[in-house]
């Protein structure tokens, strides 16, 4: 008897085994701290249901980005449960000073991404002073035929968008073209809110789905409070009032973006 796999690829959802939470089964398999606690989830289990987490939104915001996860739960993955009483700066896997990274830049103003630690943290006159989860592009993309990492360098922003943005390049051939090659419409395409531009080719952040691992075609994905907190701060520092693409000397304002090495 055969049996027929249907594997779906789409733009945010991941539907194989291979899609559990790879961050957390890393936590769990290693040395865990006193009060700190691991779950397998069980069939039937949500965000919802489970104990500690179901009656306490706060503390369940907490756990969904300490876990770089704010897909559903999926049977048998791995769920990091940090003690109650935590201090989210504490958790942070960047080091508190830029310079340890190794980065020399000319800016008092520097957002990183890392995504080895699957998040994003971010740098006032060296220091850091916020950060939270992230995921950025997987090692291959099928739909595409190719690598997706998101690409390590140094970067300005050039344009900033608002919570109605779409792509035009996924899902592959989601955008309507009029003969001419023109879009006339992205209806189809996959949601990119709060899309911050660093290059003509695409790359940017925006709010998405983070399923506990790299994910993306390449551009870093984050929770949508910080897409939209991190979005509203460059265009305060460069003084934009609406959405759009950035003047060069607005670039030249802008906060420098840093992707650090996959490895």
């Amino acid at each position: 008897m055969f049996r027929l796999l249907v594997v779906v690829l789409s733009f945010c959802f991941f539907t194989s085994p291979a899609s559990a939470n790879e961050f957390a089964k890393k936590v769990c398999e290693g040395k865990l701290g006193v009060g700190w606690r691991c779950l397998v989830i069980k069939k039937g289990q949500s965000w919802n249901n489970i104990p500690d987490l179901a009656d306490d939104e706060s503390y369940r915001y907490f756990v969904q980005r300490y876990n770089r996860q704010n897909t559903p739960l999926r049977r048998r993955q791995h769920l990091v449960l940090p003690p109650t009483e935590t201090n989210w700066m504490d958790l942070s896997p960047l080091p508190e000073y830029l310079v340890f990274l190794g980065y020399t830049v000319d800016s008092s103003d520097v957002i990183v991404f890392s995504p080895r630690e699957l998040a994003w943290g971010h740098y006032l006159q060296g220091k850091l002073v916020a950060w939270g989860p992230a995921v950025g592009g997987k090692d291959w993309c099928p739909d595409i035929g190719r690598r997706c990492r998101t690409t390590e360098g140094i970067y300005h922003f050039i344009e900033v968008a608002g919570p109605n943005r779409r792509s035009s390049a996924y899902p592959v051939g989601c955008a309507q073209k009029d003969s001419a090659g023109n879009i006339i419409s992205r209806g189809r395409c996959a949601k990119m809110p709060y899309f911050t531009r660093l290059t003509e080719g695409g790359l940017g952040f925006h709010d998405r789905p983070a399923p506990g691992k790299n994910a993306s075609h390449g551009c870093v994905g984050m929770f949508s409070r910080d897409a939209k907190r991190l979005s509203e701060h460059i265009r305060r520092v460069v003084g934009k009032k609406e959405f759009g693409w950035l003047t060069q000397e607005q670039q030249e304002l802008s906060p420098v973006f840093i992707v650090l090495p996959y490895e």
